[in-house]
């Protein structure tokens, strides 16, 4: 079963401050150990 947990688990970071439990991941495959890094948002976000 799939569940949301802090995204600073997988290695993955918001570009701006966020608490762990606001900034959720889900793994769907095996590949977690590959994630690492800053999220990049497109400018149409305006992040």
């Amino acid at each position: 079963m799939y569940r949301y947990v802090p995204a600073n688990q997988y290695g993955v970071k918001a570009p701006f401050e966020v608490e762990d439990e606001n900034f959720m991941a889900v793994c769907f495959n095996e590949n977690k150990d590959k994630l690492n890094g800053i999220i990049e948002y497109e400018s149409a976000f305006g992040i």
